[in-house]
């Protein structure tokens, strides 16, 4: 009970310091956003594992995004890192992206100071863009084997997933407001062949805090976190940063609010979403 209590708190004080963080700083100075998918890095990049944007990748242009991070989970004592976390989304309609998540190196700790290491299975996804207008827009997406999220518990085996993804610009506003609601099907080593569907939610709010430099505060939930457990909440903050056109950088910190499935984990990450 007080780690709940302990994660509405800090879920509280994030969005506080967010909306100051609106409030207090100036306007970008770059060109004013035109649209809510108006094809620049800033609406395109997936700040964080939870894909939390509508926005497709123009019909013949190829978008790669790589991320390094490293977990640990308070609770269970395990951790673990994942490089390159590459997915790379290629345009091909008006309405519709391809993205394939090439295989990752996963260095998992073990016990008596032994690891253990292995590769992901490719996974393979479709966008759907549904509506896009100056202030609104919004996607269905549907993959299967999804990267495993990295606040998720270490010995689950993603099967496939499926969301809905919208986005609001308030007029006369800097925040972008974006919510996501969705269903993730995952088996788990050492449980046979049981399988299990999560529903997810997540909900972001992104700032300008300076010139070509954002801020994301995202609040994310499963309804199950692992096979016979319960819920898990979750908060995560990115600082994306675009060098040039074409690049830009992103650093995430994430923290699960309430242990489930014997797992309380955390993460730092460092990743680069680039344009070709």
């Amino acid at each position: 009970m007080r780690t709940r209590v302990f994660g509405y708190v800090a879920a509280g004080f994030f969005a506080c310091s967010t909306a100051a963080l609106a409030v207090d700083q100036p306007a970008p100075k770059g060109p004013p956003v035109r649209s809510i998918c108006d094809q620049s890095l800033r609406s395109i990049a997936n700040t964080s594992h939870a894909r939390a944007t509508p926005c497709i990748v123009r019909r013949g242009h190829i978008v790669i995004e790589t991320m390094y991070y490293q977990n640990a989970s308070s609770v269970g004592g395990t951790a673990l890192a994942a490089y390159p976390e590459a997915t790379f989304r290629i345009g091909l309609t008006p309405r519709l992206e391809l993205f394939i998540d090439a295989p990752s190196d996963v260095a998992k700790s073990g016990t008596d100071g032994q690891g253990v290491f292995y590769f992901t299975h490719p996974g393979y996804g479709l966008k759907a863009e549904l509506s896009s207008s100056s202030t609104f827009a919004s996607s269905l997406s549907v993959e299967t084997r999804p990267q495993l999220h990295a606040l998720a518990h270490l010995s689950l085996l993603p099967m496939a997933d499926a969301t809905v993804t919208a986005s609001w610009m308030p007029r006369r506003s800097n925040l972008i407001i974006t919510g996501q609601a969705g269903a993730f099907w995952f088996q788990q080593r050492g449980m046979g062949h049981a399988q299990k569907t999560a529903a997810t939610f997540a909900l972001a709010v992104t700032a300008p805090i300076m010139s070509k430099t954002w801020l994301t505060l995202q609040l994310r939930s499963f309804s199950v976190a692992a096979l016979n457990s319960s819920a898990q909440s979750s908060g995560t903050l990115s600082l994306q940063h675009e060098i040039g056109r074409n690049v830009l950088a992103n650093l995430q910190l994430g923290t699960a609010f309430n242990a489930s499935g014997h797992s309380k984990a955390h993460y730092l990450g460092v990743g680069f979403t680039i344009r070709r």
